[in-house]
């Protein structure tokens, strides 16, 4: 099925800005998101779960994307970041 121009840039409009379904939802009341936790790299106990990776990053100031890679297992080394001068690690919450 294929759209005119028209029509892609109305259903486009139609879901912009507050208009569309996610528009300010953040960490755990957005669907899409995973939740995260932060482990004590020498212990791997939890120090603190998160809603989603952006919202560690609100709070830590450790990069998302370093907190997403961790978790998605991609970096040589799983340590990412220090919380509290502890090195944390990061995993999605089971």
């Amino acid at each position: 099925m294929k759209f005119s121009e028209e029509t892609k840039k109305k259903m486009s409009e139609a879901k912009k800005g507050e208009k569309c379904y996610l528009f300010g939802k953040f960490g755990k009341d957005n669907p899409t998101s995973k939740a995260v936790e932060m482990l004590d790299f020498e212990t791997m106990e939890v120090i603190r779960e998160f809603g989603s990776g952006h919202e560690a990053q609100r709070i830590t100031g450790i990069h998302n994307g370093s907190i997403s890679e961790c978790c998605n297992k991609h970096k040589n080394y799983s340590y990412a970041g220090k919380y509290n001068d502890r090195k944390v690690t990061w995993r999605h919450k089971k």
